[in-house]
Protein backbone atom coordinates (compact mmCIF):
# COMPACT_ATOMS: atom_id res chain seq x y z
CA UNK A 1 0.00 0.00 0.00
CA UNK A 2 1.57 3.27 -1.17
CA UNK A 3 2.70 5.42 1.86
CA UNK A 4 2.63 9.89 2.00
CA UNK A 5 6.20 10.99 1.66
CA UNK A 6 8.05 13.88 2.94
CA UNK A 7 8.83 15.80 -0.76
CA UNK A 8 9.42 19.52 0.94
CA UNK A 9 9.02 21.90 3.86
CA UNK A 10 8.03 25.78 3.63
CA UNK A 11 8.21 28.23 7.02
CA UNK A 12 8.16 31.88 7.09
CA UNK A 13 11.23 33.16 8.42
CA UNK A 14 9.70 36.76 9.29
CA UNK A 15 6.39 38.00 8.62
CA UNK A 16 4.79 37.89 5.02
CA UNK A 17 1.79 38.71 3.07
CA UNK A 18 1.14 35.16 1.77
CA UNK A 19 3.00 31.78 1.26
CA UNK A 20 3.27 29.54 -1.67
CA UNK A 21 4.35 25.89 -2.87
CA UNK A 22 5.88 26.23 -6.15
CA UNK A 23 7.20 24.33 -8.76
CA UNK A 24 4.67 21.15 -7.96
CA UNK A 25 4.72 20.19 -11.65
CA UNK A 26 8.21 18.97 -10.48
CA UNK A 27 6.00 16.06 -8.75
CA UNK A 28 3.83 14.25 -11.33
CA UNK A 29 5.27 11.16 -10.27
CA UNK A 30 2.74 11.38 -7.15
CA UNK A 31 -1.67 11.15 -7.84
CA UNK A 32 -1.87 13.41 -4.79
CA UNK A 33 -0.30 16.28 -2.81
CA UNK A 34 -1.06 16.89 1.32
CA UNK A 35 -0.08 19.71 3.18
CA UNK A 36 0.43 19.79 6.49
CA UNK A 37 0.62 23.14 8.01
CA UNK A 38 -0.43 25.82 10.78
CA UNK A 39 -0.68 29.41 10.30
CA UNK A 40 -1.42 32.68 12.13
CA UNK A 41 -1.55 35.64 11.69
CA UNK A 42 -0.91 39.60 13.30
CA UNK A 43 -4.19 41.36 12.83
CA UNK A 44 -4.33 43.59 15.54
CA UNK A 45 -7.78 43.36 17.97
CA UNK A 46 -9.64 40.98 15.63
CA UNK A 47 -8.92 37.76 16.88
CA UNK A 48 -9.16 36.48 13.42
CA UNK A 49 -7.92 37.33 10.13
CA UNK A 50 -8.98 35.98 6.75
CA UNK A 51 -7.38 35.23 3.38
CA UNK A 52 -7.23 33.49 -0.03
CA UNK A 53 -6.40 30.57 -1.55
CA UNK A 54 -4.56 30.62 -5.38
CA UNK A 55 -4.17 27.85 -7.96
CA UNK A 56 -1.45 28.90 -10.22
CA UNK A 57 -1.26 31.97 -8.94
CA UNK A 58 -5.00 33.32 -9.46
CA UNK A 59 -7.97 33.09 -6.69
CA UNK A 60 -9.93 29.57 -6.35
CA UNK A 61 -13.06 29.38 -8.05
CA UNK A 62 -15.35 28.31 -5.35
CA UNK A 63 -15.20 27.79 -1.29
CA UNK A 64 -17.51 25.85 0.83
CA UNK A 65 -17.31 25.45 4.31
CA UNK A 66 -18.67 23.99 7.07
CA UNK A 67 -17.31 23.89 10.66
CA UNK A 68 -18.51 24.11 14.26
CA UNK A 69 -17.66 26.18 17.10
CA UNK A 70 -19.04 25.05 21.15
CA UNK A 71 -22.28 23.08 20.26
CA UNK A 72 -23.27 25.69 16.93
CA UNK A 73 -22.55 24.06 13.34
CA UNK A 74 -22.48 26.29 10.45
CA UNK A 75 -21.45 26.35 6.88
CA UNK A 76 -21.97 28.24 3.67
CA UNK A 77 -19.47 29.34 0.42
CA UNK A 78 -17.42 31.98 1.80
CA UNK A 79 -14.68 33.59 -0.55
CA UNK A 80 -12.17 33.57 2.03
CA UNK A 81 -10.78 31.41 4.80
CA UNK A 82 -10.61 32.28 8.35
CA UNK A 83 -7.22 31.75 10.65
CA UNK A 84 -6.28 33.06 14.26
CA UNK A 85 -4.45 36.07 14.93
CA UNK A 86 -1.49 36.67 17.75
CA UNK A 87 -3.78 38.80 19.23
CA UNK A 88 -7.14 38.62 20.68
CA UNK A 89 -10.11 40.70 20.39
CA UNK A 90 -8.93 42.93 23.29
CA UNK A 91 -5.78 43.32 22.02
CA UNK A 92 -4.26 41.39 23.89
CA UNK A 93 -1.44 37.78 22.96
CA UNK A 94 -3.72 34.88 22.17
CA UNK A 95 -0.52 32.48 20.47
CA UNK A 96 -3.37 29.94 18.56
CA UNK A 97 -2.40 28.61 15.59
CA UNK A 98 -4.93 27.76 12.52
CA UNK A 99 -3.52 23.92 12.09
CA UNK A 100 -4.49 22.08 8.61
CA UNK A 101 -4.31 19.48 6.42
CA UNK A 102 -4.74 19.72 3.07
CA UNK A 103 -5.60 16.66 0.01
CA UNK A 104 -5.46 17.99 -3.28
CA UNK A 105 -6.43 15.28 -5.59
CA UNK A 106 -5.08 14.58 -9.18
CA UNK A 107 -2.99 18.29 -8.81
CA UNK A 108 -1.10 17.20 -12.41
CA UNK A 109 -4.68 15.99 -14.10
CA UNK A 110 -5.08 17.69 -17.35
CA UNK A 111 -8.30 16.19 -17.94
CA UNK A 112 -10.80 17.41 -14.85
CA UNK A 113 -10.82 20.64 -12.64
CA UNK A 114 -9.08 20.71 -9.86
CA UNK A 115 -10.45 19.51 -6.17
CA UNK A 116 -8.89 20.43 -2.60
CA UNK A 117 -10.08 19.42 0.69
CA UNK A 118 -9.30 21.51 4.01
CA UNK A 119 -10.02 19.67 7.18
CA UNK A 120 -8.92 22.71 10.13
CA UNK A 121 -8.96 23.65 13.72
CA UNK A 122 -8.03 26.52 15.15
CA UNK A 123 -6.78 26.48 19.24
CA UNK A 124 -6.33 27.54 21.60
CA UNK A 125 -8.09 31.07 20.78
CA UNK A 126 -10.80 31.83 18.25
CA UNK A 127 -13.18 34.16 19.17
CA UNK A 128 -16.29 33.04 21.50
CA UNK A 129 -14.43 29.05 21.60
CA UNK A 130 -12.07 27.17 19.79
CA UNK A 131 -13.05 25.93 15.81
CA UNK A 132 -12.99 23.04 13.88
CA UNK A 133 -13.96 22.65 10.11
CA UNK A 134 -13.95 21.01 6.61
CA UNK A 135 -13.68 22.97 3.66
CA UNK A 136 -13.39 22.12 0.07
CA UNK A 137 -11.93 24.81 -3.05
CA UNK A 138 -12.80 24.58 -6.50
CA UNK A 139 -10.79 25.44 -10.11
CA UNK A 140 -12.16 24.88 -13.34
CA UNK A 141 -9.36 24.95 -15.06
CA UNK A 142 -8.24 21.91 -16.07
CA UNK A 143 -4.67 23.07 -16.19
CA UNK A 144 -1.81 21.15 -14.89
CA UNK A 145 -1.14 22.87 -10.89
CA UNK A 146 2.14 24.26 -10.78
CA UNK A 147 1.68 26.85 -7.67
CA UNK A 148 -0.60 26.50 -4.00
CA UNK A 149 -0.59 29.80 -2.11
CA UNK A 150 -2.50 31.64 0.59
CA UNK A 151 -2.70 35.47 1.35
CA UNK A 152 -3.94 37.52 4.06
CA UNK A 153 -6.28 39.60 2.81
CA UNK A 154 -5.97 41.35 6.49
CA UNK A 155 -2.28 41.91 8.59
CA UNK A 156 0.04 39.29 7.45
CA UNK A 157 1.32 35.84 7.95
CA UNK A 158 3.83 35.22 11.07
CA UNK A 159 7.11 34.12 11.27
CA UNK A 160 6.73 30.15 11.98
CA UNK A 161 4.14 29.97 9.64
CA UNK A 162 4.45 26.43 8.07
CA UNK A 163 3.86 24.38 5.31
CA UNK A 164 4.87 20.50 4.74
CA UNK A 165 4.20 18.49 1.57
CA UNK A 166 3.63 15.39 1.14
CA UNK A 167 2.93 13.23 -1.50
CA UNK A 168 1.39 10.00 -2.31
CA UNK A 169 2.22 7.90 -5.89
CA UNK A 170 -0.63 5.95 -7.54
CA UNK A 171 -1.28 2.42 -7.17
Amino acid sequence: MPAYEHLATTTLGSNASSITLSSLNTYTDYKHLQIRGRIQGNATGTGEAYGTWQINGSNVDIMHDIYSQGSSVSGGNPSVFYFTTNQNDSGNTAGGWTNFTLDFWDFASTGKNSTIRISHGASPYFPNSPRIGQTSLGDFSTSSVTSLGFSASIGSLIAGTEWRLYGIKGA
